[in-house]
């Protein structure tokens, strides 16, 4: 083990595309972070099944303003990112996205028209005809309520067809989300940022109240002045778990995520001890 602990500002658990991109803002505003991942490569957990969607038909002001503030970022990567990765960069597909309204008051579609127009989304409304000309391939009957292919009700014919819908055209989709996370590991990685892979934590210590760090499957450790955390649920819950409550603050013009007041401990598979 080394003799002379290492200083991090920030430890971020996990390197999926919202730790990579903690991990990218912190190292771009000078902060020394280190990624730990039990994977093998970054974006190798939940994000690699991501569709990568990039809509903005959220029911919430702050799901649809952080959906079209971050469209941003994927329309200019290489500006965001800022240097140049040997696998290459993403291409944002900017396809569009339709909403369907269907008959009847307080409808989702309803609410997502309304918030496109509070934030000035650009969008447009399209009419049955629209609909036919741009999207021929496309069925427009009503079909429902819900029900299972053997059920009879599933063969019904359509009662009636959608008669109007709301076209976002800044809406896509990203061409490889783990791709996306390698770019971010190399952008922070520009700026100093270190990642380690093959690193699980298997537990969050707590002394006097407060987390005092967390711990690998393998020896040494690490202290740090904060603690971020990738935000998936299967993430907050397991942290939670152990009686750790993590406050994150999102910030829309760099949607940067940090934990606040906590220190980090952890062991680690180099078996070095770093403070």
């Amino acid at each position: 083990m080394s003799e002379t602990p290492e200083a991090y500002d920030a430890i971020i658990i996990g390197a999926g595309v919202i730790g990579a991109a903690i991990a990218h803002e912190l190292a771009g505003r000078g902060w020394k972070t280190l990624t730990v991942d039990k994977a093998a490569s970054a974006g190798a957990g939940s994000t690699i099944n991501s569709c990568a969607i990039v809509r903005f038909s959220y029911s919430s002001v702050e799901g649809t303003n952080l959906a079209w503030e971050g469209m941003h970022y994927w329309k200019d990567w290489p500006a965001y990112i800022g240097t140049d990765d040997e696998l290459g960069l993403i291409d944002y597909h900017m396809t569009g996205q339709l909403v369907f309204q269907p008959p009847g008051e307080g409808t989702h579609a309803a609410r997502v028209k309304a918030l496109w127009d509070e934030m000035d989304i650009p969008h447009e409304t399209w009419d049955a005809d629209t609909i036919k000309e741009r999207l021929p391939y496309l069925d427009p009957g009503l079909f429902g309520p819900p029900t299972r292919p053997d059920d009879d009700a599933f063969w019904k014919d359509a009662q009636g067809a959608i008669e109007r819908g709301y076209f976002a055209p800044d809406a896509g989709y990203v061409s490889d989300p783990q791709l996306s996370c390698h770019n971010l590991q190399r952008g922070a990685e520009a700026n100093g940022a270190e990642f380690w892979f093959g690193a699980q934590v298997v537990s969050v210590d707590r002394a006097d109240g407060r987390v005092a760090g967390v711990t690998l499957a393998t020896s040494g450790g690490l202290l740090c002045s904060a603690l971020p955390r990738r935000v998936g649920e299967a993430c907050r819950a397991w942290l939670e778990s152990h009686g750790v409550e993590l406050r994150f603050h999102a910030r829309v013009d760099s949607v940067a995520f940090a934990a606040e007041g906590l220190a980090a401990h952890a062991k680690l598979t180099t078996g070095h001890t770093l403070h």
